[in-house]
């Protein structure tokens, strides 16, 4: 097996693992023996219970930290929401949105995001 396909096979184990998304493709062409990696950041978080997003109370925030290997110990609710973006691969940007605009339209937190940067006075 070359080297660079070991490397490849490698990389999509550990990913296995660790809840990123790694993809084996062909390189540019599909000329070539090796393979190109692509990692990819998991999706976002599921939506709390009930399938709707919303603000989401302290303890469900715990749970999840803690689901990702985050230890809550005395983190805010901000803290711990970026932290548990950061495992994610997803940018930390939770209670930050200025004057309600925001470009991630798909995020877990937007509902919380907005009432937590009203509250912080952004």
């Amino acid at each position: 097996m070359p080297f660079r396909v070991a490397i490849a096979h490698a990389i999509l184990a550990g990913a296995r693992t660790s809840g990123v998304r790694a993809t084996a493709m062909s390189p540019a062409g599909g000329a070539g023996d090796g393979h190109v990696v692509r990692r990819e950041p998991p999706p976002f978080t599921a939506l709390p219970s009930g399938g709707q997003g919303g603000i989401m109370n302290l303890q469900d925030i715990r749970t999840r930290a803690r689901e990702r290997g985050i230890a809550p110990g005395r983190l805010t609710k901000v803290g711990l929401v970026r932290a548990i973006q950061r495992r994610e691969g997803n940018f930390d940007c939770f209670a930050t949105a200025r004057d309600g605009v925001c470009d991630q339209l798909g995020c877990l937190w937007r509902e919380d995001c907005f009432a937590a940067a009203r509250k912080d006075g952004h």
